[in-house]
């Protein structure tokens, strides 16, 4: 995983405190040990922390920008199907100095504007992504909320992280405590967004993007769940090989990477069936396992 945080002043006057946009960014070093970038455009701080993934080479590095540095993205994430968009973006003309998934995104919006971008995008996500040109900026998260993504509005400024710690580490961010979460937390172990346990930070919810521009933020929903009645005429059998169809093809998908993958294995079916996928496409597959003394917390009775 890596680490995104950053500042966004909700009109041109507002300076950027490159020393909060440090310790913001640095909160986050153990989400990204591997490289670590900060950028300031006029109103607007971005700071990454980078877990390398896909391109290894200092040109993966962020927060990265187009040709002409007109768009800028802070990514937290992987892009499975990046690869499928690569040839038809290249015969459009754009150039592509990294093998990163990032800059897919970034020549995606170009070309297909934000919703066009998001609909083609498969995998789990937040970015920052700004455009100087139209003076647009948008925060995103992932469909199903896999990757974090918290905000706060303190006036004269967005301030985002991907984690709590990153927003609170500018001290103008009030950190009263939501009440009625913390409850719901302790009753649950699990907060709801878009509320957080602090009362004046927002968890973004999943299958949504904020806009802000010109002093306005808005929430918008880009994906939800649509309930479809294609497989109501499918016998079981055959209901049984789509979904070891989907559940595979799913699988192939996350094993794209420039390092090597692994498996966190428990004693459940779930984490079997998945290790068989892997293993259609993969050899010498390393797998772990969390084994303790209490014996209710131990996941040491695998069977594979």
């Amino acid at each position: 995983m890596c680490g995104i945080a950053g500042i966004i002043g909700l009109n041109k006057d507002y300076q950027v405190d490159p020393a909060k946009l440090d310790y913001m960014t640095d909160v986050l070093s153990h989400r990204g040990p591997d490289d670590r970038g900060t950028n300031i455009l006029g109103n607007i701080g971005l700071g990454h922390r980078r877990l390398s993934i896909l391109d290894l080479s200092a040109a993966g590095h962020q927060p990265m920008a187009n040709e002409d540095k007109s768009i800028w993205i802070i990514f937290n994430g992987e892009i499975y199907n990046y690869k499928d968009y690569l040839p038809e973006l290249k015969s459009k003309g754009y150039q592509f100095k990294s093998n990163s998934d990032t800059e897919v995104i970034i020549h995606a919006y170009q070309e297909w504007g934000i919703e066009g971008c998001l609909k083609r995008l498969n995998g789990m996500f937040a970015f920052c992504l700004v455009d100087l040109n139209k003076n647009e900026t948008y925060l995103v998260r992932d469909r199903l909320g896999i990757k974090p993504l918290y905000y706060s509005n303190k006036g004269k400024a967005v301030v985002f992280g991907s984690e709590l710690k990153a927003v609170m580490a500018d001290d103008e961010v009030d950190n009263s405590l939501n009440l009625n979460t913390l409850s719901h937390y302790l009753s649950t172990f699990y907060t709801c967004a878009p509320d957080s346990i602090f009362k004046h930070v927002k968890t973004l919810e999943p299958g949504h993007y904020l806009h802000i521009k010109d002093n306005e933020i808005r929430d918008h929903v880009y994906w939800d769940v649509q309930l479809s009645n294609k497989y109501l005429d499918y016998s079981e059998n055959e209901i049984l090989e789509k979904f070891d169809e989907l559940f595979d093809e799913s699988v192939k998908y996350t094993l794209v990477s420039d390092v090597p993958v692994g498996h966190l294995l428990s004693s459940g079916v779930d984490s079997n069936a998945v290790l068989y996928h892997m293993k259609q496409h993969q050899d010498n597959i390393e797998t772990f396992t969390v084994d303790t003394a209490i014996d209710s917390f131990s996941e040491g009775a695998v069977s594979v």
